[in-house]
């Protein structure tokens, strides 16, 4: 009995995040191309490998169409941990970041999944959240939604 009493309890505990509701916000990718910055610690034994060009870079702009009353805060966080944006929100309002180099994120060098959570005024409750996931294949997701490829 104490055993399916703890069980019970963990369920309740656990919540399920839903999605945001694709309707209430925009997301545009900006597609473009940056020079990676060169390494000043490193050896390069193959001269033709890393050569300094312009390689494609991904970046995307949020726009929040509609939010709920109690969706006051968002936070941005990679796979790694990193938070990106923690701010104050409000409805219509634009926000940018960047996702990272197109290759590095195929290749799992870099972030490669970032969760946007709503929160209320007190930053605990996590009300929605959007869910940005690059394939390694180069297929960009939007809450498990095929949006385009790299």
């Amino acid at each position: 009995m104490p055993v399916l009493l703890a069980l019970a309890f963990l369920v309740t505990l656990q919540q399920d995040v839903k999605f945001k509701p694709s309707d209430e916000f925009e997301l545009k990718v900006d597609y473009n191309f940056r020079t990676r910055p060169v390494q000043v610690n490193s050896v390069n034994l193959e001269n033709g490998r890393q050569k300094p060009g312009p390689l494609p870079f991904v970046g995307v702009t949020l726009k929040l169409v509609k939010l709920l009353p109690e969706e006051q805060r968002i936070r941005i966080v990679d796979n790694r941990g990193e938070v990106i944006i923690s701010k104050k929100i409000r409805e219509g309002q634009e926000v940018s970041f960047d996702l990272g180099f197109t290759a590095d994120m195929k290749d799992r060098v870099g972030a490669h999944e970032f969760v946007i959570n709503f929160h209320g005024s007190d930053r605990k409750d996590v009300i929605s959240q959007i869910l940005i996931h690059i394939a390694q294949d180069g297929t960009f997701l939007v809450n498990g939604e095929v949006r385009g490829k790299f």
